[in-house]
């Protein structure tokens, strides 16, 4: 077809569908780049009338936080704590709720 790239594409409806938010997923943000972000939010050099400019500073946000709660990588302390913490609340609860059960089968 007339317009049409290398890869058999036509540019010009790639653009379209661009425009339409039909955009290629974009790679998860690192915690560095969330702390430049917030840094340079804080010191206020951002731009923030640019289109999409405060959405991209609260993902910063968002990374930034979820790095202090769950430990910047998987294989942090925090991580390994707070599942092994869910894990023992969780065997507590089932072990309480099947001794009731138990306690109320044996008493009727």
């Amino acid at each position: 077809m007339a317009g049409e790239d290398a890869r058999g594409t036509d540019p010009v409806d790639s653009r379209q569908r661009a425009s339409r938010g039909h955009t290629a997923a974009k790679a998860p943000m690192t915690l560095e780049e969330a702390e430049r972000i917030e840094r340079q939010y804080d010191r206020g050099t951002l731009d923030l009338s640019l289109p999409g400019t405060e959405e991209i500073v609260a993902e910063a946000h968002r990374v930034r936080l979820r790095a202090e709660l769950w430990g910047a990588h998987k294989s942090d302390d925090r991580r390994r704590q707070a599942k092994g913490t869910v894990v023992v609340v969780c065997a507590f609860i089932v072990i309480t709720v099947v001794g009731l059960v138990a306690c109320l089968a044996v008493a009727y």
